[in-house]
């Protein structure tokens, strides 16, 4: 649990620079304009950053986002003692009016049958098409639902001079 404070500060520290930094060439004459990615806004996983009925020390985060490929990456991490099985299996739902609601996909979604194992003590980056789900917005939360957990996101545009 330490290692994923420590992590999660880290990552916040960067943030933190970007946004001055930002902030700070946002001042100047120069237009700014976007650059071709978009980065996870951890500010949002201040709510509820997990949900679980899997034993305690089981946690799903969400790590980066691909906007050419329309694909999250999350992090799933097993501290709980046991060996963790999960599928492939999952759906993207949005916060409206602060309820979660499932998002409708443009095709239909078939899953193979398969199970992962993560050991006790491992973690697993995995990736997650969204393209079913089309273009995602930035600003605006969502989450990324497996059977037993949730990784909350916002996407938010990085910008150059």
């Amino acid at each position: 649990m330490r290692k994923n404070n420590i992590q999660f500060l880290i990552i916040l520290v960067i943030l933190l620079i970007a946004g001055l930094l930002t902030a700070c060439g946002s001042t100047s004459e120069n237009a700014t304009t976007p650059v071709a990615y978009t980065v996870i806004d951890p500010a949002c996983l201040f709510d509820e950053a997990e949900i679980s009925t899997m034993p305690l020390g089981i946690y799903m985060y969400a790590e980066k986002y691909d906007e050419e490929q329309n694909v999250l990456t999350v992090l799933i991490v097993n501290e709980s003692g046991y060996e963790m099985t999960y599928g492939n299996e999952y759906c993207l739902q949005e916060k409206v009016d602060g309820e979660w609601v499932d998002m409708e996909t443009s095709e239909d979604i078939v899953w193979t049958d398969e199970a992962h194992i993560i050991e006790d003590l491992e973690q697993v980056e995995v990736d997650y098409d969204l393209s079913p789900y089309g273009v995602l917005e930035t600003g605006v939360d969502y989450r990324l639902v497996k059977t037993d957990l949730a990784a909350e996101f916002r996407l938010i545009q990085e910008w150059t001079e």
